[in-house]
């Protein structure tokens, strides 16, 4: 080898003086949705090929660009900077083909599905769309509603990262997905065994069910015909109750937490213990973090508890009762929020002498007097002026306040809170005869 002749890659593109024929780079083709990382394959090639002139990137790049692209810095090409014109036209490619934050955050929110991804694939893309704007906590719980349900219920519950999180739910997908090849298959297709085997086993649980049912029957009318003694022993109501291996759920699960770190810890709590009784829910239906939500006709909030609009709003429009049914229906709604209402029993006595000796059911038109109606009113106002109620504190002390007379009883129960006692509850009643001594 001539140790002489000069090395091509000692060359020095910096020095104006320095001949090239020509510039070995071929740029890849511009990726419109994504500049940056076009760019980043560009001066990958940039560095390998040793070009650091302004002029020659420049040049490249607009080499690179198509018709389409090009309109977009038309301002740019037309009149380009005397210095740093690579920089001034990666810049604004950038700022003008890179999708706005508000863009980015309607994507992530809305336009993002699973499709024929896998999960860990939908979670980077996810990832990239947030950016540094949103919590890792924030994205787990969107991607996670993007996943199949049963996905959902096994991966809330971990306590693994994300990126490990993904990587359990591809192998999850997997495995469902293969399974549902499998079910695929024609019923005609399978042995005559099979059938015979899948017709056994629906005859037996045909038989289990048609067992439940009458043992449900059972348990039903016993229960009923206990009811109707009083003087029954409660012991011996739950001991007969617990010889039959079933119960009954509440379909509406409430946590309530002081901050998000404890919320997250109270939710792991609550999943772990459904993952325990083989029970999955549905995360569509569910509302997490929220600061105030509306329950059996309650708004409970971060203040306290006080009744739903809504419910006020079916009291306030509430007419005038013509009979005695409608009338014990207006004051069964009003009781149902008895407890947020000082004094109720006092306008309510009025209206309660109208039911004295009638039916359930009676369609006897009541003959309303003005201090009747009144009162109707009265009801309805003490509503819509319901008072709020704090949620109890372990800590706080707690007092019953009572007042009493020969025709009826008060009380409030509340709590000590910064110098200043709130209620927790109100009650009221008349006293009838027999109940004043």
């Amino acid at each position: 080898m001539d140790e002489n002749k000069s090395d091509p890659t000692a060359l020095n593109f910096d020095n104006p003086n320095t001949e090239i024929n020509r510039v070995a780079v071929k740029p890849p083709i511009f990726l419109r949705n994504k500049p940056k990382l076009w760019f980043l394959q560009l001066e990958a090639q940039f560095a390998n090929s040793g070009i650091s002139q302004d002029a020659t990137k420049y040049n490249i790049v607009v080499a690179a660009l198509d018709e389409n692209v090009l309109d977009f810095v038309v301002d740019i090409l037309s009149n380009p900077p005397e210095n740093e014109k690579y920089d001034t036209l990666k810049k604004a490619l950038l700022n003008r083909l890179t999708d706005t934050e508000e863009s980015r955050l309607k994507k992530l929110l809305t336009d993002l599905e699973l499709g024929d991804k896998r999960p860990s694939d939908l979670l980077r893309q996810m990832k990239s769309l947030a950016g540094n704007s949103i919590s890792d906590e924030i994205i787990k719980s969107l991607w996670l509603q993007r996943l199949p349900q049963q996905t959902q219920a096994i991966l809330t519950i971990s306590n693994d990262t994300l990126d490990k999180i993904a990587e359990m739910a591809d192998k999850i997908i997997a495995v469902y997905s293969s399974s549902e090849i499998c079910q695929a298959t024609k019923v005609g297709s399978l042995p005559n065994s099979a059938s015979s085997f899948d017709r056994n086993k629906l005859d037996v649980l045909q038989a289990d069910i048609a067992a439940l049912t009458k043992k449900f029957d059972e348990f039903s009318q016993n229960t009923r015909s206990r009811s109707k003694s009083r003087g029954n022993d409660r012991r011996r109501s739950r001991s007969n109750s617990a010889r039959y291996e079933f119960c009954c759920y509440l379909d509406d699960i409430l946590i309530a937490s002081k901050d998000d770190a404890q919320h997250i810890s109270h939710l792991r709590q609550v999943f772990q213990r459904l993952q325990d009784a083989g029970l999955v829910i549905k995360v569509a239906k569910c509302k997490f973090s929220q600061s105030e939500v509306n329950f059996l006709g309650h708004r409970i909030s971060f203040n306290g508890i006080e009744p739903t609009k809504e419910r006020i709003k079916v009291i306030e429009d509430f007419k005038l009762p013509e009979t005695i049914k409608e009338l014990r229906r207006f004051l069964g709604i009003i009781n149902f929020y008895h407890r947020f209402i000082p004094n109720a029993a006092e306008n309510q006595a009025i209206l309660n002498e109208y039911l004295r000796g009638k039916k359930k059911n009676d369609n006897n038109k009541i003959p309303w007097t003005e201090e009747a109606i009144q009162a109707f009113q009265n009801c309805k106002q003490q509503l819509c002026n319901a008072t709020v109620l704090v949620h109890p504190s372990e800590d706080a002390h707690i007092s019953l306040m009572v007042d009493a007379s020969d025709n009826g009883i008060g009380a409030v129960l509340q709590q000590l809170e910064d110098g200043i006692w709130k209620p927790l509850s109100f009650f009221s009643r008349k006293l009838v005869f027999l109940k004043r001594n």
